[in-house]
């Protein structure tokens, strides 16, 4: 499945929430290396088991990622700032998170969580 350019928000069940974006890698190979940065343990190498439930819910949004050239993610309550940062030097007109609009996309959650699989 080919990931559609825009925005995506993972929920993961410790209650974090991150933003994704696409570019040279989908925002599910992004989710995919936190995932396992995050909770991944290094010592066995990688096991789904130590990662399969941390994805709560994945939502998107067509909103482009605001990227200021490093990491394609960035935790929700950062988000804004990042935007800030990226329209001021853009030019662009100020966008605010909260009015960014995010639908429940429960097909992109069954992708990462199949991709974590094969991971």
């Amino acid at each position: 499945m080919k990931a559609k350019s825009g925005t995506y928000l993972v929920e993961f069940t410790n209650g974090d929430k991150v933003i994704f974006g696409n570019n040279y890698k989908s925002w599910a190979q992004h989710a995919l290396e936190f995932i396992y940065n995050r909770w991944g343990n290094k010592e066995y190498g990688w096991r789904y088991q130590d990662v399969g439930d941390v994805v709560n819910a994945v939502s998107y949004s067509n909103q482009p990622f605001y990227d200021d050239g490093g990491l394609k993610w960035c935790g929700f309550n950062a988000y804004q700032e990042l935007i800030d940062k990226v329209c001021e030097k853009d030019k662009l007109s100020p966008v605010r998170l909260e009015n960014i609009v995010f639908t429940t996309d429960l097909i992109a959650k069954k992708s990462l969580t199949k991709k974590l699989k094969e991971y």
